[in-house]
């Protein structure tokens, strides 16, 4: 785990830890979770395009799931 300093002006930091305090947590804790929610988690490239590819589908495709003709496309 890496540790990093983060700037916050009084204001911004006195709510973090009162939003961490209600949530029972360390401000550390707290900001490392908002993070983590706000950044995700990493995904493979298999993965990234298997949830692209069900995905909805791409409205340059007709009713069967088809791309239409270079002539129809230009028509």
């Amino acid at each position: 785990m890496k540790t990093i300093s983060v700037c916050l002006d009084d204001l911004l930091f006195q709510r973090v830890q009162a939003a961490a305090a209600r949530a029972g947590k360390s401000p550390s804790d707290y900001l490392a979770e908002a993070v983590e929610r706000h950044v995700g988690n990493p995904v493979s490239q298999s993965e990234a395009l298997a949830r692209f590819l069900a995905g909805p589908p791409l409205p340059t495709l007709d009713g069967d799931g088809r791309a239409p003709s270079r002539d129809q496309r230009y028509e």
